[in-house]
């Protein structure tokens, strides 16, 4: 019996320890991998603030926005059973048609360009301590002072509150995406609540709930440059009072 449990013993000991090591190397893989993503020195990258869109994509656009105000129940419905991939009818409503509602669908499907509208130099800063920190001018300046990232614990730090934990990683292997190109990454990530999948759909529970989410994406595209989204959400009573994306691409 004795030789028994000893046998189970070390078996969860060699298990949990390779454990520790596969997340060692992980960390030791990815802390790698930003130190080439983020190289030390003065780096400019493009401000990707703006979409290349039509006037039908405009047109359509504030059609959506509109009978999905009137109808929210009916299109939430519709998004829940598409994210299942449940058969779903078309959210029947009086502003946008059934042509014109999958019309809109389609733009979004072939991929919606991000244009950059002008170019701002972020200082990336090496410590003695393992941590990368930021320094940028321009409209930039106010996010990336706020933001450091740990090497040792593999974690970004956010205005000294938050502590943004590592979730997973990024293949987007077509070029149908904001980009216009495949490209790689990984992502940081803060929530409250937790693990919260998606907003409620009752406008009376939106408005008595909170909600913080706080995103660093880091990449690298096809191309080889780098590319850094940024995404900071606090909603509280039926008020945004931050809803932030920057995505910016290395020039």
């Amino acid at each position: 019996m004795r030789i028994h449990f000893l046998k189970i013993a070390i078996g969860i000991f060699f298990s949990v320890a390779l454990f520790f090591v596969s997340c060692q190397n992980r960390k030791a893989v990815i802390s790698a991998e930003i130190k080439k993503l983020l190289p030390e020195g003065k780096i400019p990258f493009e401000v990707l603030d703006s979409m290349e869109i039509t006037e039908r994509q405009t047109e359509l656009t504030y059609k959506f926005a509109e009978a999905y105000r009137e109808n929210m129940d009916a299109f939430n419905a519709y998004f829940e059973k598409t994210r299942n991939n449940q058969e779903a009818k078309y959210p029947e409503n009086e502003i946008l048609s059934e042509n014109e509602f999958f019309e809109y669908n389609g733009f979004f499907e072939k991929g919606v360009k991000l244009l950059p509208s002008r170019t701002e130099i972020i200082e990336v800063m090496y410590s003695s301590n393992n941590r990368i920190s930021f320094k940028a001018n321009g409209g930039l300046a106010g996010i990336f002072s706020l933001i450091t990232y740990h090497e040792k614990t593999n974690t970004f730090d956010l205005a000294n509150r938050y502590t943004l934990e590592f979730i997973d990683t990024v293949n987007v292997e077509t070029s149908t995406n904001a980009f216009q190109e495949p490209w790689k990454g990984y992502n940081w990530r803060f929530e409250y609540p937790k693990d919260m999948v998606e907003m409620p759909s009752s406008m009376e529970t939106i408005n008595k709930m909170t909600m913080e989410q706080y995103k660093i994406t880091l990449g690298r595209l096809s191309s080889g440059k780098t590319v850094i989204i940024i995404e900071l959400k606090h909603f509280q009573e039926g008020n945004w009072l931050v809803n932030v994306h920057v995505p910016i691409r290395m020039e």
